[in-house]
């Protein structure tokens, strides 16, 4: 059978974004203060028009913990299918 399209990702809407801080801004999650002119991300918060912002440090343990999350559903998969 021949696939149609591009394929879906598990990550729905608008992509994170890593950003230069114009302004003071603080992590969403550690709550540590983000300097201006310092590179943190942009999270677009899914069903509204918000972003949540993130230090790098926190968006590389959010990163981290996402790829433990989807190598858990993938090897769920396998599992399935070749037991």
């Amino acid at each position: 059978m021949t696939k149609k399209g591009k394929t879906p990702s598990l990550i729905s809407g608008k992509m994170p974004s890593l950003i230069v801080a114009k302004g003071r801004r603080h992590c969403t999650r550690c709550k540590r203060e983000i300097c201006r002119g310092s590179r943190c991300a942009d999270v677009p918060i899914p069903g509204t028009m918000g972003d949540k912002t993130y230090c790098t440090d926190c968006l590389l343990e959010i990163v981290e913990k996402s790829r433990e999350d989807l190598n858990q559903i993938e090897n769920q998969i396998r599992n399935v299918i070749s037991p």
